[in-house]
């Protein structure tokens, strides 16, 4: 292999696709190597042990990211001058040369110059319309002489303190307006002006070398970040009318079709996304409003260009202020400009984050992929160059191709790809190469290429290859459990995300979406678990299988399937990270975990998550993702209005506290977005995080003199809505029943 100016070229056959393995080529784990298109040997470290992967710098283009900021200034003094000063700081953690722009938002969008003018210059945009290409031009006035860039797109190391002295001398906005009316805010004009400066940087950057439209990928990549507390108002992206006997639209009119302005704002942002993709950008959202602010309609424009969604109640809360410090130690954006210093060594693959990323599967013969399940959209540019390979014909998420695009990547972005192992069996079956003495028959492999660009302007490529034992077509369903080939962690969440890719697509089915989980555990117990017939007591299921059928019940009962207590924008924020974050994390979003402390034990003892784990005598803390609760029991929080842990005698009962403490400030401190953190006694108001998310196996009712926890009588709940207890909900009888409805409904109680 050498390299080229198109990246690695093969000596023997000069193609540049030679970094590509051919999907039915067999890597060896012992070499830790594979066979190019060519036959060649290419290696394959660094790479994760048992797992081959190869990394390669292609090209180094020297092209740095675009970051740029949509400031509402419509919000209160206070929160502004927090807001001004996270922005400042995070100056410091973007790479010098990448480029900046500022825009913010009052009652009109404003544009501001960062050239370095003597005079400070700004293009105010009133946004009542929604203006044409070349009306925006003229407005921006720009053409091919005076292009965004050097104008509003500047190095950061050219308008640093030009910047920080525009936002030091910009203030809160708390313009006059009549009391039955809100102000304008236009939102979604703001919007579309930073991404007319990045399509026009795009378009300045393919015309100075000479390529033609669409006959490459955008050389642009970056950020649009707007930061905001306020819903649309006014123009394109209208989320509410000024007038406030209009209410801001709930789940109930989305789902029957009430929402005035629900449909136009979609169509808008779903066109900015296509426009985002085309120069390789993300768009992420920094919402800090008790109120919503619209980003149910922009959710598309978010997830499909691998934006981040953030939420939080005020931008002087740690909630923000935290939630975008690790923002950026996330991505590690600085510490990826490597060209500061001298040029990295070939092996050093350090990058956190990446951007303009190209993903594409390869699979052995007999294996199909069905779609991916992420923040992600088809590479119609790849199929526009070449048709992609064959796919399932049973496509989940995003199906129909082998290959995606997302404009932005950062470590803990995670993907589910979903594959088809039973479309070709009875084709192979008739095939002769495909004989049990097959290698082809008794393994499949699957590669996944990844293409990205660095914050440093490095374009690099990853390719892993994964191989999985087929098991023998006649194995009995006691093989699965007995080879422990049955992840529950990673099942849950991929069941997850396809109940979120069907709720996206008909968000009115959230009760046959709940249906269909009923009938998908049914089958599975049935295939999986052992029992006798009318015998509840006799299901058994295996150590690796037991606590699949607990996942699905609390995802059944979490936020994810209410309609009601739950605002649009909060439901599309909790989507937005089960469809991204790792499985460990994701897990957490729909079955918290749950762990005691007492005096026998003081330290974090994993308990069920059931309300018989609540007692008066220990502390329990909650971790459910978004939310980390600290509960102490009656018992002892009557000790500590006592002051007991204050006296040197009780220091057992101190050191018992500070554990906990201890252990949830270590949760915090590695969460991103930061969780809503409290402290509450079992009677509470804050408790109810608490007692809402346990299995309701017991429930408790107050003597006539009794307020506290401790002395209330447990009893056995006789529920049976969505409260119902889980050992009710596993029993088999019920199972049969869902299953006998469905059958009574047509359908023949098979999940899909």
């Amino acid at each position: 292999m050498r390299w080229g100016s198109r990246g690695c070229v093969c000596f023997a056959c000069d193609d540049t696709r030679c970094h590509r393995t051919r999907p039915r080529s067999i890597p060896s784990l012992r070499t830790r190597r594979w066979s190019t298109c060519c036959l060649l040997r290419a290696s394959t470290s660094p790479q994760p042990p048992g797992v081959p992967s190869y990394n390669q710098l292609l090209v180094e283009d020297l092209l740095f990211p675009v970051f740029i900021f949509v400031l509402d200034l419509n919000i209160l003094p206070e929160e502004w001058e927090a807001l001004r000063e996270n922005i400042l700081r995070s100056l410091e953690w973007l790479p010098a040369r990448s480029l900046i722009g500022c825009i913010t938002i009052t009652t009109h969008a404003e544009v501001w110059e960062l050239g370095g003018s003597v005079l400070r210059k700004s293009y105010a945009v009133r946004g009542e319309k929604r203006y044409s290409p070349a009306e925006r031009n003229t407005i921006l006035q720009l053409s091919d002489t005076r292009p965004a860039r050097g104008r509003f797109l500047v190095p950061l190391h050219s308008c640093k303190e030009y910047l920080t002295e525009i936002l030091l001398n910009t203030t809160a906005y708390r313009g006059a307006h009549r009391a039955s009316t809100r102000p304008f805010w236009p939102i979604g004009t703001a919007v579309e002006l930073g991404l007319v400066l990045l399509e026009n940087l795009d378009g300045c950057a393919r015309r100075a070398q000479g390529i033609k439209t669409n006959t490459i990928p955008s050389r642009v990549h970056g950020k649009l970040m707007l930061f905001t507390s306020r819903p649309c108002t006014r123009g394109p992206g209208l989320i509410v009318s000024t007038d406030k006997n209009e209410m801001i639209r709930f789940k109930t009119d989305i789902v029957s079709n009430d929402a005035v302005h629900y449909k136009s704002a979609v169509e808008f942002y779903n066109e900015l996304e296509k426009r985002f993709i085309a120069v390789c950008c993300a768009y992420d959202v920094f919402m800090m409003s008790l109120d919503q602010v619209g980003v149910m309609e922009m959710r598309n424009c978010i997830n499909n260009t691998g934006g981040v969604l953030v939420n939080g109640e005020q931008f002087t809360a740690e909630t923000f202020s935290n939630s975008f410090r690790r923002y950026f130690q996330r991505c590690d954006l600085k510490n990826n400009d490597n060209n500061n210093d001298n040029q990295p060594a070939v092996d050093d693959y350090s990058a956190k984050s990446g951007f303009g990323a190209q993903l594409e599967v390869f699979t052995s013969a007999n294996t199909l992929i069905s779609g991916v399940l992420g923040t992600c959209v088809p590479d119609t540019f790849a199929n526009s160059i070449k048709p992609s390979r064959a796919s399932s014909p049973l496509q989940i998420g995003i199906g129909g191709t082998t290959r995606w695009a997302v404009s932005s990547l950062d470590q803990a972005t995670s993907y589910s790809y979903v594959f088809d192992t039973a479309t070709l069996s009875e084709k192979e079956a008739n095939e002769p190469h495909f004989q049990n003495d097959n290698p082809q028959k008794t393994r499949r492999y699957f590669q996944f290429v990844t293409r990205y660009t660095t914050s440093s302007g490095q374009m690099r490529l990853r390719v892993t290859t994964v191989t999985q034992q087929v098991a023998p077509t006649t194995a009995p369903a006691s093989y699965y459990t007995e080879h422990n080939t049955f992840g529950q962690l990673c099942s849950a969440v991929v069941v997850a995300r396809m109940a979120m890719s069907i709720l996206e697509k008909y968000p009115a089915k959230s009760d046959d979406t709940k249906r269909w989980l009923d009938k998908l555990l049914v089958c599975f117990i049935k295939r999986y678990g052992s029992f006798s017939p009318n015998v509840p007591e006799s299901l058994r299921l295996a150590d690796g299988i037991s606590l699949f059928p607990n996942f699905m019940f609390n995802l059944r009962r979490s936020e994810y399937f209410m309609d009601l207590n739950i605002s649009p924008d909060e439901s599309t924020f909790k989507q937005h990270w089960l469809m991204r974050e790792p499985v460990n994390t994701c897990v957490l979003m729909f079955q918290p975990t749950l762990d005691a402390y007492d005096f026998e034990a003081p330290y974090a003892t994993p308990v069920p998550l059931d309300s018989q784990s609540l007692r008066n005598d220990n502390i329990v803390l909650m971790d459910a993702f978004f939310n980390i609760h600290i509960m102490w029991g009656s018992v002892i929080y009557e000790w500590m209005k006592q002051g007991l842990h204050e006296q040197p005698e009780y220091q057992h009962f101190a050191s018992l506290l500070d554990a906990v403490e201890a252990d949830a400030q270590a949760l915090l401190a590695a969460r991103f977005p930061y969780p809503r953190f409290s402290r509450t006694d079992a009677d509470g108001s804050e408790a109810r995080h608490i007692k809402t998310r346990v299995n309701p196996s017991t429930q408790y009712q107050a003597t006539p003199a009794a307020n506290t926890y401790g002395q209330h009588r447990p009893v056995v709940a006789q529920q049976d809505g969505e409260d119902t207890s889980s050992m009710i909900y596993t029993e088999v009888e019920l199972f049969f029943k869902i299953y006998r409805s469905a059958e009574d409904r047509g359908g023949d109680g098979r999940a899909a």
